[in-house]
């Protein structure tokens, strides 16, 4: 059995995937000395109910996360940014101190971009990240807004704003709403919930400028003005590399942390996981980002287990899944978009309509590239574990037929009509 007790091991992010890699080091190494920090002064919570919180459909008190079992001994700061560290040195800059480590664990996550034009530092204009952003939007008691970007983020942030009766506009750049997860079809589809809930949607607008002396009056874009009292920025997140490329590791080409298969960096001793880093597409088989809680704390599991030197386990790449909701109707996308697949040759294109929803799978060589249902979910879940799993729809088809293959995956007659 091996004795942890003089390995060091820092943590910098105290997000899902830090608390992850944090309780999972505990679980595997009850006696290794581990400390976490972070820059929140709350206690954990779910990021991904933050819109919840913000359109009222959940309670403060609800968006935290059960506490975290199994982190007794583990030290964690509380409200201290990491400032930096030294790989040479082996140590971390925070509050004032020099904190020595042997394994160092990069889960800084990511920031929210906000676009370089005029205005964007008058008082009203927000971003939806963190906690803290919620309160502040809150806190303004605005009339009128307006969301710049209609990624999950920015839709869920106009349909919250909605339920607080404010009034919304929500501006997309692209041809389409959540352009990067549906193809034209199904996102004009999901536009129709959207403006039913009262949203005004523009899309193939872009915004040149926010209006105001002191405070938010306006957004002009580049076909008129448009007037409100707050501005969302929903315009995406990038990676946080900060620290990372002040230490000199290697930034991959979409500007997250560059990663090997046990989610090790380019200096020996540090590994990375979550939002912060690039790693790899499942279906694909090529570099890319994955901001998603899933992948961040499996992410984080690994590089756990990798840090204590035990058998190496090597992370399968990402899927990209996105699940929106606007009142009854939800939407579904997992892969790639006809769009974004026009580099890997001639694919196949499967779309069915009816009153019950949409679906469109997208399939090369019986393959599944990509998926989008809205309405009816009906075989979403034997199509997402089919992908995950890398089965081919002829592979599928042939468990479908045998009787003795389906008693021990019956979920598969969930999927049955996307391979009839």
């Amino acid at each position: 059995m091996n004795n942890y007790r003089d390995l060091q091991i820092v943590i910098i992010g105290d997000g899902i995937a830090g608390y992850t890699a944090a309780r999972q080091l505990r679980l595997l190494a009850p006696e290794v000395p581990v400390t976490l920090i972070g820059a929140e002064k709350t206690q954990p919570y779910s990021a991904c109910a933050l819109p919840d919180y913000l359109g009222g459909y959940l309670p403060k008190e609800n968006i935290f996360l059960p506490p975290f079992r199994g982190l007794d001994g583990i030290k964690i700061w509380k409200g201290i940014a990491a400032e930096g560290f030294d790989p040479k040195d082996q140590r971390v800059s925070a509050g004032g101190q020099r904190l020595p480590y042997d394994k160092l664990i990069l889960a800084t996550g990511s920031v929210a971009l906000v676009p370089p034009v005029p205005g964007t530092r008058l008082a009203g204009n927000f971003t939806l990240k963190t906690l803290a952003d919620v309160e502040a939007i809150l806190a303004w008691e605005g009339k009128s807004a307006v969301v710049v970007g209609s990624g999950a983020i920015g839709v869920e942030a106009s349909i919250a704003l909605r339920k607080r009766e404010i009034e919304v506009t929500l501006i997309e750049l692209l041809d389409r709403i959540l352009p990067t997860a549906f193809d034209l079809e199904a996102s004009r589809l999901f536009q129709k919930e959207i403006e039913k809930h009262g949203i005004k949607v523009l899309v193939g607008e872009k915004v040149v400028g926010v209006e105001g002396k002191d405070r938010v009056t306006g957004v002009k874009t580049s076909q008129g003005l448009i007037t409100c009292d707050m501005v969302i920025w929903a315009a995406g997140v990038r990676p946080n590399t900060a620290l990372a490329q002040d230490a000199g590791l290697e930034i991959g080409q979409f500007r997250g942390i560059k990663v090997n298969k046990e989610m090790a960096t380019s200096v020996s001793n540090i590994y990375a996981c979550g939002d912060c880093v690039e790693t790899w597409d499942r279906i694909l088989k090529r570099p890319g980002l994955s901001l998603l809680w899933a992948s961040a704390k499996e992410q984080a599991a690994i590089v756990a287990h990798n840090c204590l030197g035990t058998a190496p386990r090597e992370y399968p790449g990402s899927l990209g899944v996105l699940i929106v909701e606007a009142g009854d109707v939800t939407a579904v996308s997992a892969g790639f978009t006809e769009a974004a697949l026009k580099d890997v040759g001639e694919t196949t294109i499967s779309t069915d309509m009816n009153d019950k929803g949409y679906t469109k799978l997208i399939t090369k060589d019986g393959r599944i590239l990509g998926v989008q249902f809205v309405g009816s979910l009906q075989g979403a879940g034997a199509v997402l574990a089919w992908m995950q799993k890398g089965t081919t729809l002829s592979a599928a088809r042939e468990v479908l037929s045998n009787t003795i293959y389906l008693k021990g995956a019956p979920w598969y007659y969930q999927g049955a009509r996307f391979v009839s």
